[in-house]
């Protein structure tokens, strides 16, 4: 049944004057005529505004299934009220699982004929390969700044920062002092010396830390030529097999990053098993979009949406000559065009600062916060809306 939309009005209920009469007694004509006259107003005014509005949800999600799969069973229909755990959709991907099985044993048989590349290595090879895993290391360190040597340092310069600034601050406060006769020039000597000791500090923490990354980069340089040097013994064997193993490597490492992602894709809150289930309570299931044997792959989108029905909310479309009137905070009731018209309550909890264009009027839109009577509204309707706007 739909809601045939209410004119935007505003209805006064006002009883505005009860004027008094006038009585007028005449007497003799010596005597002076005389009036009374009194009014009494008995105000009872309350201002309603009667608007149009759409019920609506604040928050939706979409179940997204982005691996190959077939569609086994669908349990619900669209529009149906579940909660959570109840099974939506049964899902057939043993061949994914099996993808999963072949790329876990991918990297293992890779592994084993990385061991077994290793274990011929001669000992030039070894050594080699010991070098430049400690050169890339220390590489890093350099180039980072991330360097485990340089970190005491670096936090101790902040303090001992800190610990200068307190010494000047405490030395001029001496000097000040000591001017007007109020410490001993023994007091302001202890303090200028402490200064200077904070200071000398810095500069030695600062020489240290000069001292660590020159280290550094000497080691870099002597283990990048300790490195050409071992590599000048092999033969073209060797450069062959030393090239093997850090292709073999770099296939691993991509292997793993291949495969983390594809069990990720199952990692979801909710699958579970082979099946898709409901992840939270009072959610309404809308816009299937798959049946029994309907096949699934990383392109298709949502397999079904759903609304959070504790999210419930309606939009009340106010008209711009009353937008001054409409104030976050006041009571309204809506209504709905079923059988029984039973108001629900609620409260204006937002009103927009931007004005649109809805069927040829211009308006802005209030957010009315259900506070009773939510079970009775459903997403898409319609409804009649008063707002107490006194």
């Amino acid at each position: 049944m739909k809601i045939v939309k209410k004119a935007n009005r505003i209805k006064i209920i006002s009883i505005c004057f009860i004027v008094s009469l006038l009585t007028a007694c005449g007497a003799k004509e010596t005597e002076s005529e005389s009036v009374t006259a009194y009014s009494q107003q008995i105000d009872s005014d309350q201002q309603e505004l009667d608007v149009y509005g759409d019920v609506k949800v604040d928050k939706n999600q979409e179940i997204i299934i982005d691996f190959p799969a077939t569609v086994k069973e669908v349990y619900i229909k669209d529009g149906e009220l579940v909660k959570k755990g109840d099974r939506l959709v049964s899902l057939d991907f043993e061949d994914y699982k099996i993808q999963i099985k072949t790329k876990e044993n991918e990297i293992r048989a890779d592994e084993i004929k990385l061991k077994e590349l290793e274990a011929n290595n001669n000992p030039q090879m070894l050594e080699a390969h010991r070098i430049r895993e400690e050169l890339n290391i220390k590489q890093n360190y350099v180039t980072s700044g991330e360097d485990p040597d340089l970190k005491p340092l670096q936090n101790s310069w902040d303090i001992i920062e800190q610990s200068i600034l307190l010494a000047a601050n405490e030395y001029e406060a001496n000097k000040q002092l000591f001017e007007g006769d109020y410490i001993s020039e023994e007091t302001l000597k202890q303090s200028e010396q402490n200064l200077k000791n904070r200071q000398k500090e810095k500069e030695d923490t600062l020489t240290a830390i000069e001292k660590v990354k020159t280290n550094r980069k000497l080691e870099v340089n002597a283990l990048g030529t300790q490195l050409k040097s071992t590599q000048m013994q092999f033969n073209n064997a060797d450069l062959q097999k030393v090239s093997n193993i850090e292709a073999l490597k770099l296939k691993i490492d991509t292997s793993k990053l291949i495969l983390e992602s594809m069990k990720s894709k199952l990692n979801k809150h909710y699958i579970k098993d082979s099946d898709i289930i409901a992840p939270e309570d009072n959610l309404i299931i809308y816009d299937i979009n798959g049946m029994k044997g309907t096949e699934i792959n990383s392109g298709r989108g949502a397999i079904l949406k759903a609304m959070y029905q504790d999210t419930i909310y309606v939009i009340a479309d106010i008209p711009e000559e009353s937008i001054t009137s409409v104030k976050v905070g006041q009571a309204a009731s809506i209504t709905l065009a079923d059988e029984t018209q039973e108001e629900i309550a609620g409260k204006v909890s937002r009103v927009s600062s931007r004005a649109i264009e809805k069927d040829g009027d211009t308006i802005i839109e209030a957010i009315i916060k259900v506070e009773k009577g939510k079970e009775l509204l459903r997403p898409g309707l319609s409804a009649d809306i008063t707002i107490k706007i006194k």
